[in-house]
């Protein structure tokens, strides 16, 4: 039997340790950046693709003005948009120097 995804033990903006798998926790760190950037917050474009009985669905985030597509291939919409928003978060801390752009506490959790 496959062991469950790692959660984190990050805390939540109320303090409180949020419990989700690190693959299901981008989008709220980019929720997160996006507040505290005083940035709009992202928008998903999902499209499912493929027949009805075997769906594939990709997603696209936008976030100050950039779009960031999630990898192609996955079954449910969640896993798209958590692709998208990773795709995000990793070209973010690539591209911009870390220290003038994410809050301390979100960058944390966004460096291993």
């Amino acid at each position: 039997m496959a062991a469950p995804p790692e959660s984190t033990n990050a805390p939540n903006a109320g303090g409180i340790a949020s419990g989700l798998p690190k693959c299901y926790a981008f989008k709220n760190w980019l929720q997160e950046y996006a507040e505290k950037a005083d940035l709009p917050a992202p928008e998903y474009h999902t499209v499912k693709e493929g027949p009805a009985h075997e769906p594939v669905f990709r997603s696209t985030v936008a976030i100050d003005g950039a779009k960031y597509d999630s990898l192609p291939g996955f079954s449910n919409r969640m896993a798209a948009e958590q692709s998208a928003a990773e795709a995000a978060l990793m070209e973010i801390l690539e591209s911009i120097p870390t220290t003038k752009r994410i809050p301390a506490d979100v960058r944390l959790k966004l460096i291993p």
